[in-house]
């Protein structure tokens, strides 16, 4: 993830089901990218095609650790 960051990819970049990386890392189970991904300011009041922002989402996965991070 860092080094696709740091080439100029867009974490804001919107994927087929309305989410953007954070909700990717999310639904990947790949809760370390989301602070690289909040670095690069991911917008974390994104709404995917349910209308969930990806602390929704992490919440409706029961993933505490990324409840942390996006709260912060």
């Amino acid at each position: 993830m860092a080094l696709l960051l740091a080439h100029g990819a867009n974490p804001n970049r919107i994927v087929h089901h309305g989410g953007n990386a954070l909700h990717v890392a999310l639904e990947s189970k790949a809760t370390d990218c989301i602070p690289l991904l909040l670095q690069a300011v991911a917008d974390r009041s994104h709404c995917d095609k349910q209308g969930r922002t990806p602390l929704q989402l992490a919440v409706a996965k029961r993933n505490k650790t990324a409840q942390k991070l996006l709260s912060a």
